[in-house]
Formats: C-alpha cells, sequence, structure tokens
C-alpha cells in the first residue's frame, strides 16, 4: 500500500467555522475532539451532528461543509493526496468507541501535541493516516468486531494460561457459571468464527492450545519452560493436554531455526 502524502493538517480549539458547500480532489479525515459537536452536512444538504470522539472520513470529489460554533470546539483535521481506488463518495464517521480508531484518536493527539520537528511529524501522521485509511478500505477485521467477553476470555488464558477453567473464568468476569455460559452462546451467534456452538470449556481449551501451538512455532523455548509460561504443573500435564487436543505429542509440532 502506498503511503498517503500530508498536503495539510491543523488543530483547531475554539474557533468557529462557517463553510459553503464544497468538494476536493483529495482526501480529508477529521478528529472532533473537544466538548461539542459539530455540523457536517452532505451533498443532499442534509445536516447532522458529530460528536465529540468521532472520525470522520471524507473522499475526494464529495461534496460537504462543516460548521463549528467556536465554543468549547476541538478538531484535528487533515488533508493528504492517497494513490487508492475512492470507495465512493460517502462520508464516513468511525467511533472511538471501536478499539482500533480510540488508539487512533490516542496517537493522533500524541503526534500534535509532542515537540517534533514539523517534517518528523507529518511522516508520523502519515504513517497513522496510513494505517487508518488501510483499516476503513478492508473492512473491520472479525477479531476487532468480536465482543467484550471474547476479548476478556482471551486476555485471562494470555495472562494465566492452564489456570483458567469456567469457574475462574466467571468469578474474574464478576458473573456466575450460568451467566457465563448462556452470554458466551448469546454472543457466539454474533461471531461465528469465534467458535459459534462451541462451549465455554471447549473455547479455552482452544485458546490455550493457541498459546501453546505459538511458543512452540516462534519461540526458543523448551516443552518444559513453555509448560510454566502457560501455567502448567508440569510438561507431563501439558504433553496429556496437547495429546489430547492433537493426538500427538507437542515436541512433534515444534520447529527449529
Amino acid at each position: 500500500m502506498k503511503k498517503p502524502v500530508l498536503k495539510f493538517c491543523s488543530h483547531d480549539v475554539n474557533q468557529a467555522l462557517v463553510d459553503r458547500l464544497h468538494a476536493h480532489p483529495y482526501w480529508q479525515m477529521e478528529y472532533i475532539a473537544g466538548k461539542s459537536s459539530i455540523r457536517l452536512c452532505d451533498r443532499s444538504g442534509e445536516c447532522g451532528e458529530v460528536p465529540p470522539g468521532v472520525f470522520v472520513l471524507i473522499p475526494p470529489l464529495t461534496p460537504h461543509l462543516c460548521l463549528r460554533s467556536g465554543k468549547g470546539t476541538e478538531s484535528y483535521s487533515l488533508k493528504v493526496i492517497w494513490e487508492a481506488e475512492t470507495p465512493g463518495r460517502e462520508i464516513h464517521r468511525y467511533s472511538v468507541s471501536q478499539v482500533f480508531f480510540a488508539w487512533s484518536a490516542e496517537n493522533l493527539i500524541r503526534i500534535f501535541s509532542g515537540s517534533f520537528p514539523v517534517r518528523q511529524r507529518n511522516l508520523f501522521l502519515e504513517y497513522l493516516l496510513m494505517n487508518i485509511l488501510h483499516f476503513t478500505m478492508d473492512g473491520e477485521p472479525c477479531d476487532v468486531r468480536e465482543s467484550p467477553l471474547f476479548s476478556r476470555l482471551y486476555d485471562l488464558v494470555h495472562a494465566r494460561g492452564r489456570e483458567v477453567n469456567v469457574s475462574l473464568a466467571a468469578e474474574e468476569l464478576k458473573m456466575s457459571v450460568s451467566q457465563l455460559k448462556y452470554r458466551f452462546v448469546c454472543e457466539s451467534r454474533n461471531v461465528p468464527e469465534r467458535n459459534a456452538g462451541s462451549s465455554v470449556k471447549k473455547y479455552l481449551d482452544t485458546l490455550l492450545l493457541d498459546l501453546i501451538e505459538d511458543y512452540l512455532k516462534y519461540s526458543a523455548l523448551s516443552i518444559g519452560e513453555i509448560a510454566r509460561a502457560t501455567r502448567f504443573p508440569d510438561i507431563y500435564s501439558l504433553s496429556h493436554f496437547y495429546k489430547r487436543m492433537r493426538g500427538r505429542a507437542p515436541t512433534r509440532f515444534s520447529t527449529t531455526c
């Protein structure tokens, strides 16, 4: 993917803006911060409020206008040239309630507030924009779409390995075992690629197996060291678990450099 070329950027605080409907041949991204919304109108003349915590992505040649009252408003504006197929001329909005855009907002603010030389700042912004544009053009990955429940279970297994069972997971998530099982079934329907129709126990086992295999594939740890890293009491317990899941010893799966 070609890196976008930043042509203009600004950080506007408490500045009023009375725009007119217009279009231009470059991409424009606005991040609305501060405490007050702005008004954004599209080519049909329909206007709506854009609250703080929202990214607005405007493709080239897309008619639009922005209105800012001034008081309490804060926004970051970037205009870039980017050689890519334009996905129509619709204005897109993305909230920081999505993990990726929360990360993007944090880094955007960090870059603007840092004491970088201008060219270095612009380079950082271009790479951040490349990630944002790539993400929005490819569609949201399933791992980012998944529910907080799946993310918490993933984090638990990666932090505590074999120690995590259904009872411990329910305790850490501050719910009963029955509630956990019910939520798992409900949320599996919304994320079919996350073992829909499976059970919490099977899902935890799958996460643990994936973790072990990542160690076997990508680390130089011995089987005994992997057992300790994944909280198995000993190497035999890990081998027994792996054989139950894969039907073969873990040493047969490991690779050498």
